[in-house]
């Protein structure tokens, strides 16, 4: 799923709660799909959680994606150019979106993040760290 830091704005646009749909439909539409795996599945296809993610990219903020988060970067148009990874079912799809795709645990490209599976959580985790602790990337650009 993706992991971007939430921090927000004073006024509170672009709050989760904004973006995720609430209640009894997010539940169904969770359950119709496989909630953990198709989560950003689900994501991709809400403009306001397209837009959150293009703009939290856009800021320099870091942004970690794993598993079949990266579907998400794909549909934000952020992920071209990058070097990234994600889980091995949507890596045509990744290079498709121009990114740089290696099957690696980890990989940090100007401050995103991305990983494989939950096996590579840790080193996951760690690079997140890091990423927080260096702050923005001033340099990235969507393509």
């Amino acid at each position: 799923m993706i992991m971007p830091a939430f921090r927000t704005p004073a006024d509170g646009a672009g709050r989760r709660s904004e973006v995720l749909p609430r209640g009894p439909d997010r539940q169904r539409r969770a359950a119709a799909r496989g909630h953990h795996r198709h989560s950003p599945d689900l994501l991709r296809v809400e403009p306001k959680a397209v837009q959150f993610v293009r703009d939290f990219f856009t800021s320099g903020k870091p942004v970690g994606a794993i598993c079949h988060g990266p579907w998400l970067l794909i549909e934000a148009g952020v992920i071209k150019g990058c070097r990234a990874t994600s889980y091995h079912s949507i890596k045509t799809d990744m290079k498709n979106a121009g990114a740089k795709w290696v099957d690696e645990q980890v990989v940090v490209d100007n401050g995103l993040i991305t990983s494989r599976k939950p096996d590579d959580l840790k080193a996951f985790s760690q690079k997140l760290i890091e990423e927080f602790a260096e702050g923005r990337h001033h340099q990235r650009m969507v393509a």
